[in-house]
């Protein structure tokens, strides 16, 4: 009997830096992550809030 796959589904974050644009990612994200926290850019070290969280159904538009 062949074995099935076993899938898992993560929540993952493409962050646009404010300062040099570049992005990275995070991923494992719950709910709620970004409310109050503040995130350092690993390319150039910026720090700040996240101001705008746009979801897939407000980019495809």
């Amino acid at each position: 009997m062949v074995e099935k796959h076993t899938a898992y589904i993560e929540t993952l974050a493409h962050i646009n830096c404010g300062e040099c644009e570049e992005y990275w990612g995070l991923s494992d994200l719950s709910n709620g992550i970004f409310e109050e926290r503040t995130l350092y850019c690993p390319h150039c070290g910026h720090e700040a809030t996240v101001e705008d969280v746009v979801t897939g159904e407000e980019s495809d538009q």
